[in-house]
């Protein structure tokens, strides 16, 4: 067996082919996309000369107050 020739339709149909893959091939190259992901930096200001004029304020309060007993279930009989 002879292998056939290609016609000149098969042939057409082969390059609209290769060049349908190669635009495919283009699209999804230039449609990638880089994702960076950076870290953040906080800074938090914290106040410390108000939050100890607050525990000196509040210190005498705690000194006479009583504590509290902790909460119990009641037993069971």
């Amino acid at each position: 067996m002879e292998p056939q020739p290609i016609t000149q339709e098969q042939g057409m149909r082969k390059k609209q082919i290769i060049y349908l893959w190669a635009a495919a091939f283009l699209f999804t190259a230039a449609c990638t996309h880089k994702v960076q992901v950076e870290p953040i930096h906080i800074t938090v200001d914290i106040n410390i000369r108000v939050d100890k004029a607050l525990d000196d304020f509040f210190s005498d309060l705690d000194a006479t107050e009583p504590a509290a007993e902790p909460l119990t279930a009641p037993k069971k009989r």
